[in-house]
């Protein structure tokens, strides 16, 4: 979570509902650069009419952001036959690997007329 901000989320799904392989499911989006987590409190409660509470659990998932692209561009402008000089560079960390990058440069058009 970010540094000094607690989001509490409170679900409360009647015993009846649920069997024993239910699955907790969410969209999990993390807008940071770097790894994120989301902790799930877990308590047992049931059955009705006495609503006994069980034993807590915690569950604990890590969310990796999207990874941000940064190119640094040596110039804006190279002569015929140069040599571009960008740089790809990313501030993100994720849980575990590294970020990679997959690009295409593609010109046409004559020499001076690229597009």
């Amino acid at each position: 979570m970010r540094a000094g901000i607690i989001f509490t989320m409170r679900v409360y799904i009647q015993a009846h509902e649920l069997d024993a392989d239910t699955t907790i499911q969410q969209l999990l989006t993390n807008p940071l650069n770097s790894v994120d987590s989301v902790i799930y409190r877990i308590i047992p409660m049931g059955p009705n009419p006495t609503d006994c509470i069980g034993t807590a659990d915690t569950a604990v998932i890590l969310v990796n952001p999207t990874p941000l692209l940064i190119p640094l561009i040596d110039a804006d402008r190279i002569c015929w036959d140069g040599n571009t000089g960008i740089t790809l560079t990313t501030p993100t960390t994720l849980t575990n690997g590294i970020v990679t990058f997959d690009y295409t440069a593609v010109s046409t058009g004559a020499p001076g007329d690229l597009t």
